[in-house]
Formats: structure tokens, C-alpha cells, sequence
């Protein structure tokens, strides 16, 4: 377990009074616990927005982002909407070079030539139903993911990386090489499908080890964090944001899915071969916000395993912050039954 990062984080963070800032006692240790439930690596980054108390397990470890790597994306647009380069009300063609699948597909399944759409319905898209159409005419109008990470580096975030296209990411885990020029949905699925399967197989061997588009729990924690402070955006900005995050139409399974009826959750998943992840803001009984990054990769379990997980991981989370006490309890018995 490396916590170092962690405990910089907790420090550099204001809180009231030292101790506040500590982390729940016992938390890690129970985090690291329901972490093998996932299988292969699970990381894991917890920090309370209010006083920067946080716990985690291998929250230094790189994962693939998957599709989390869209909330980088969504804050490098609205920070260009703040700075007045983009109108949310500006139109965008949806080029035929622009279809792939993945996400819920509503724009794949809309698509007719000269179809246009608003920067802000893209962006909503590519948020709550994490569209992979939406996210290549984003990149497109933004300057591909280079601009990501220009305002990545302008931010002071080293531990998250946004490298690649959505069709490159889809080559790249399959192991198909694209032509120069851009592929269209068809020609890409042709490529994908003339992979051999055991090149298939090495090729997301490659990929979970690749250290392009992957992010630390730690530092998708702090950006979180950021966010939830009002520090990236305008407000008006971050409260688009955080509407489409509370949006979010796959997350029913992950984060959400232990926390009590009703709790405020802003998050955005990702899926990819063996990996599931989910990142975002838990909202607390008092009103505090707690930034949760979960990351499962290389994992042999099935989907359904991991995201079981991933809402283990966050009950316990919650429960940590909401009454430390309980949780720290919860954990001494365990121990003893060891």
C-alpha cells in the first residue's frame, strides 16, 4: 500500500485543525481488504474536500482511464467556453470519420451526413451516457488530446495522462493498425476483426501496461477535489459539469450502488477489457464531499465482480467518513478474526 502521495495530499490540503485532517483510522487498511475482492490490481484514492483527511490502497499505481478519461476532456472544453473560444450554443458536424462505437450510442445511431450538434449537447452526451462520438468531435474541435493535456500540465496534474483518440485507444487495445487519415466506422471494425485472435490477446496484455491514457488514483482524487472546490472552472461551468456528472447513466452498479437512497453522487465510469473504473464526488449527510477514484485493472473476475467491488469499496468509504468510529470498530474485528 503506498499512501505517501496520499498523506502530501492531506497536508498541502487547508483543514481546520490537524487532526481533522487525518483519515478515518482503520479505513485504509479496510479498503485494502475489500480491494482483493476485484481481482488484479484495484487502486484506490479517498480525500474529504473539507479537510483533506485521506485514505487509499495503491493509490500511487498508474490504471487505464477508460472512459474516466472523458472528465478530463469535459473540463479542457468548459475551460475554453470560459475563456470565450467556445459557445456552448455552437453547432459541430459530426464527420462520417467521427463514428465508433461504444458508450449508449445515441449519436452513432442519429448520425445522417451534415448532421450537426451543440458543444454543450456533446459534452452531456459524452458525460451521462459517456458517448464515444461525442468525445471524438470534442477532441476534433479542441485540437485532439494534446490540448487535454496542455491544460492538464497548466493545472499542475502529473498523474494523469490523455494521450490518444477513441479510435486509437480501440486499435491499440486490439492490436490493429490504423491507416493514415482517419478510418470510418466500418473500416475500423474490419481492422478489429482481422486481429488474430493470440495478437489480439498480447495486444491487451500491451495495452493494461501501456502508461499512455492512464491516471493515479491519487491524482484523479486531487482533481476532483479542484473541482469540487469551484478552482478549475467558472461557476456556471462547474455546475454544468457537476449536473451532467450527477447524470451519469452508467454508474448505477459502482459507486452508487450500496451508498443510502438517495445520496448525492457526480461521477463518471470507464470500462475497458479487463478493467472498470469509476471516479467522482460523494456528497455526505453534513454536506461535506468526499473525492473517491476506484481503479480495477488486469482483473480475471468477471464485470460483474469488479463492479461489486468498486460499491463495496465506496460504502466503506462513506461509511468511514460518515462515522469513523463505526468503521474503525468494523475493522478491529476483523483483524482479531484473522
Amino acid at each position: 500500500m503506498k499512501l505517501a502521495a496520499l498523506l502530501a495530499l492531506a497536508l498541502a490540503l487547508p483543514s481546520p485543525a490537524r487532526e481533522e485532517s487525518a483519515a478515518p483510522s482503520g479505513l485504509s487498511e479496510r479498503l485494502t481488504a475489500l480491494a482483493e475482492e476485484g481481482g488484479g490490481v484495484v487502486g484506490v484514492a479517498v480525500v474529504d474536500v473539507a479537510t483533506g483527511g485521506a485514505a487509499g490502497h495503491a493509490a500511487e499505481e498508474r490504471f487505464p482511464m477508460a472512459s474516466t478519461y472523458k472528465l478530463p476532456i469535459a473540463l479542457a472544453v468548459l475551460h475554453r467556453v470560459d475563456e470565450g473560444a467556445f459557445l456552448l450554443s455552437e453547432r459541430v458536424e459530426v464527420e462520417r470519420e467521427d463514428l465508433l462505437g461504444g458508450g449508449m450510442e445515441t449519436l452513432l445511431h442519429r448520425w445522417k451526413p451534415g448532421l450537426t450538434v451543440t458543444v454543450k449537447e456533446l459534452l452531456d452526451l459524452m458525460v451521462t451516457e459517456s458517448d464515444n462520438v461525442a468525445t471524438e468531435v470534442l477532441f476534433r474541435r479542441l485540437g485532439g488530446p494534446p490540448a487535454v493535456a496542455a491544460r492538464l500540465k497548466e493545472l499542475g496534474i502529473a498523474g494523469i495522462d490523455v494521450s490518444r483518440t477513441e479510435h486509437e485507444l480501440a486499435a491499440d487495445a486490439s492490436g490493429a493498425k490504423l491507416p493514415k487519415g482517419g478510418v470510418t466506422k466500418e473500416t475500423l471494425g474490419k481492422l478489429l476483426r482481422a486481429v488474430p485472435a493470440k495478437e489480439r490477446q498480447a495486444a491487451g496484455l500491451r495495452f493494461e501496461k501501456d502508461p499512455r491514457d492512464t491516471a493515479t488514483p491519487s491524482a484523479m482524487a486531487s482533481l476532483l477535489v479542484r473541482f469540487s472546490k469551484g478552482e478549475l472552472l467558472s461557476k456556471e461551468s462547474t455546475e454544468l459539469l457537476r449536473d451532467a456528472l450527477r447524470r451519469c447513466k452508467t454508474g448505477d452498479r459502482r459507486i452508487r450502488a450500496l451508498l443510502p437512497p438517495g445520496t448525492p453522487v457526480f461521477d463518471k465510469t470507464g470500462t475497458a477489457g479487463r478493467s472498470a473504473n469509476d471516479v467522482g464526488l460523494v456528497r455526505l449527510p453534513d454536506g461535506r464531499e468526499l473525492a473517491v477514484a476506484i481503479f480495477v485493472k488486469s482483473s480475471p473476475k468477471p464485470q460483474e465482480a469488479r463492479e461489486k467491488a468498486i460499491a463495496a469499496i465506496a460504502r466503506a468509504a462513506y461509511e468511514g467518513f460518515v462515522n469513523p468510529r463505526a468503521a474503525s470498530a468494523i475493522t478491529r474485528r476483523r483483524s482479531r478474526s484473522v
